[in-house]
């Protein structure tokens, strides 16, 4: 048997995959997955680190054959369990958010409010819920999703909030469990449709979202301060 030559086997780092998709002069080029030196080619669904790769994975035949996926099996970080949060979470969901307000540009951290609106929540199931990533007992991220109806679509639609990863635990996929855990409990949950907000220079989570099938709205956010 012929050995192939070692540039086929030898694989690529992300570093050198990014320096090559750099030489491309349309950086708007959308990246396709071949299996078969190029002959066909499908689009990539998910970028994940998984068992010590960098995954670029093509997710249509999974979505092909279930409408929705089991909340227990979406979890691919190792170690980790998403779970819906309990009153004893709040003292880690409080830090948790001390870290995503230090990190955005509108809001700053205020642990007596950020309490009140967790328990709110938790108080409140018809509200929506807070789902954390626990590894070895501690929670290490949260996404909270709460429900509105939209006169629009006739029907419930989730706001998805507070998506955080403490900075010692990132780097493992826990962000895209917790965003595809809340995709999930959207979905049993019967809404029609998943709105969020994210601050205009944060590419990192932009770049998330629209992996995981968001796209960007035209419409523009404003707000009032009441209090």
């Amino acid at each position: 048997m012929t050995t192939p030559p070692t540039w086929i086997t030898r694989g690529k780092s992300v570093r050198q995959l990014i320096a090559e998709l750099q030489t491309f002069e349309d950086a708007d080029l959308e990246a396709r997955l071949s299996l078969d030196g190029g002959r066909s080619h499908r689009c990539i669904s998910l970028v994940a680190k998984l068992d010590g790769h960098a995954v670029l994975a093509n997710c249509e035949d999974e979505a092909a054959e279930a409408e929705e996926v089991e909340e227990s099996s979406i979890a691919r970080a190792p170690g980790v369990a998403i779970e819906t949060a309990s009153e004893s979470d709040v003292p880690s969901l409080v830090r948790l958010l001390a870290v995503l307000f230090e990190q955005e540009a509108e809001f700053r951290p205020d642990p007596d409010a950020n309490a009140r609106g967790l328990r709110a929540i938790l108080s409140a199931p018809s509200s929506g819920t807070i789902l954390v990533a626990r590894r070895a007992g501690d929670v290490v991220g949260m996404v909270v999703v709460l429900v509105t109806i939209s006169t629009a679509l006739g029907g419930e639609v989730a706001l998805l909030e507070d998506l955080v990863v403490s900075p010692d635990a990132r780097g493992a996929g826990i962000g895209g469990d917790l965003l595809r855990s809340a995709i999930a409990w959207a979905r049993e949950r019967g809404c029609l449709r998943i709105t969020l907000l994210t601050d205009a220079t944060n590419d990192v989570a932009q770049a998330l979202y629209e992996t995981h099938g968001f796209a960007r709205s035209s419409m523009v956010p404003f707000r009032l301060a009441l209090r």
